[in-house]
């Protein structure tokens, strides 16, 4: 189910560089969010998308099960 799934986990200040169209995600309000508020993860079906090099603080793509293990982590480091 989440095999062709990459997930990115980036500063919620550079959300407006988000291409709505070729992620999972249809707006900011539906994005996952750290609990202290300032980063984001999104999510992406196949290969990983353009728009990604415009993002500064863009770290992934992780895997499902990694991106669990990450969100343990109360700051997603």
């Amino acid at each position: 189910m989440f095999e062709n799934r990459l997930y990115y986990i980036l500063n919620l200040s550079e959300e407006n560089k988000i291409d709505y169209e070729k992620i999972l995600h249809k707006d900011k309000e539906s994005l996952r969010k750290s609990p202290d508020g300032t980063k984001c993860i999104i999510v992406l079906e196949g290969s990983p998308k353009s728009f990604l090099t415009t993002i500064n603080s863009l770290s992934g793509p992780f895997t499902h099960s990694q991106i669990r293990y990450k969100m343990k982590n109360k700051n997603w480091d």
